[in-house]
């Protein structure tokens, strides 16, 4: 009878740790359905291309509220192991009113330590338009 109630014990034990377990990896995930990136209160968007634009590209007034949709449509995917040779070629650094600043690039971001490919809509033409302004300009 004392072997059984042990036995119980620990049956009732292991239970709880696998309920504290599944609690705790359920609050660790992270929410597929909501924007990455907090749109409110932005000071300034300065978007960067690889090879070519290490200084980076400041996104005027006029593009800023293009950028900023955009930027809404960006949610995370799947874990990423690793950035890969090619990803990325495009990154930005939001900076925003209260002196924080995010930096990504356009196909995965981090957080909390964790790689995760993005999902977003389709790249604004104007991106391309103020690389290539920047590039004349040089």
């Amino acid at each position: 009878m004392k072997k059984w109630i042990i036995l119980g014990i620990v049956f009732a034990l292991v239970g709880v740790v696998c309920i504290f377990c599944l609690i705790g990896c359920k609050s660790n995930k992270v929410d597929t359905t909501t924007p990455i990136f907090e749109t409110q209160n932005i000071k300034c968007i300065t978007l960067y291309r690889l090879p070519d634009q290490m200084n980076g590209v400041e996104v005027p007034c006029e593009h800023m509220e293009e950028i900023t949709s955009w930027l809404r449509t960006f949610t995370v995917s799947k874990k990423s192991e690793d950035v890969l040779c090619g990803q990325n070629i495009v990154t930005f650094r939001i900076e925003y009113l209260d002196g924080s600043v995010v930096t990504s690039g356009t196909d995965t971001t981090t957080i909390d330590g964790v790689i995760y490919y993005t999902n977003k809509g389709k790249q604004p033409d104007c991106i391309n338009e103020l690389f290539a302004a920047s590039l004349s300009e040089e």
